[in-house]
């Protein structure tokens, strides 16, 4: 079979596995996964490495050893739990891994299991020789979903030295931008967006909506903190990561320079076109 055909077979697999992460401790149950990559880079000269920080959430680690201990090594990531269904909504059955009109649907097929197969496909290959220079792991993650508390986050805490950190690939790290010149750019992700939830306590006057009269209602005020929240403007910071962003699309230089310093308007930013929500 060739490459493709691996790729694809693994893929629908992992999908069909269902690793559900409802963000709770008893879901996700990636050892179904785990156990199908382990499966597949049988016979290969690899070191293999399992975690499992709670009953069924397991990662597991294949380690292709290079050939010179001063080769920078590399690590690929990929997370083998997917989110829950809404399944009414769905027009196809979600862990059936079907393909029609070529195309290929389930749960999980885009984020991330297209390219955690690629990942294992690629590392098995190369583990079948010849042996590369450098180190190169793939992981397959359990609980990204929910942080990577069982997953990356704790290997990174509980057994740091299980593979190199050094050189990472995860999820879509990189792309190829729609440069205005026709030439081309690939960007690549150094940072993802963080999450920073805050609880926001309201007071109010208790009493029956019907007499609203002199009441000082605490929805209304629950209301008028989301109205401001969503016409937040904040400020923009810019770095040489930003900076090296905008460049490359090539702008004229006027929203170039508006871009960078911070001035921008959303017109400005509608030139990223598709990726203007990203950027």
């Amino acid at each position: 079979m060739s490459l493709y055909d691996d790729t694809l077979d693994l893929l629908q697999e992992l999908i069909r596995n269902a690793c559900v992460n409802d963000l709770t401790a008893d879901s996700g149950e990636e050892y179904r996964n785990a156990a199908t990559l382990e499966k597949f880079f049988e016979g290969t000269d690899v070191k293999v490495q399992k975690f499992e920080p709670h009953p069924g959430r397991v990662s597991v680690a294949f380690t292709v050893e290079g050939s010179d201990p001063q080769a920078e090594p590399l690590t690929l990531l990929g997370h083998i739990d997917v989110v829950p269904v809404d399944e009414p909504k769905w027009t196809k059955p979600p862990f059936d891994a079907l393909i029609e009109d070529g195309k290929l649907y389930g749960r999980g097929a885009v984020d991330m299991l297209f390219i955690t197969a690629s990942q294992a496909a690629v590392t098995r290959k190369i583990a079948q020789g010849p042996r590369p220079k450098g180190t190169l792991t793939f992981v397959g993650l359990a609980d990204e979903e929910a942080r990577g508390g069982l997953g990356a986050k704790w290997i990174s805490e509980n057994q740091p030295e299980a593979f190199s950190w050094r050189n990472c690939l995860s999820e879509t790290g990189g792309s190829h931008l729609p440069v205005l010149d026709g030439s081309d750019a690939i960007g690549f992700n150094v940072g993802e967006k963080g999450a920073g939830q805050r609880r926001i306590h309201v007071h109010g006057d208790a009493g029956h909506g019907s007499t609203p009269f002199g009441k000082d209602f605490a929805v209304v005020k629950i209301a008028e903190v989301a109205r401001r929240i969503a016409a937040a403007q904040p400020p923009a910071v810019s770095n040489e990561t930003w900076e090296g962003f905008v460049r490359a699309f090539k702008f004229d230089e006027a929203t170039q320079q508006v871009l960078i310093d911070g001035t921008a308007t959303d017109a400005d930013y509608e030139k990223f076109g598709a990726l203007s929500a990203y950027a």
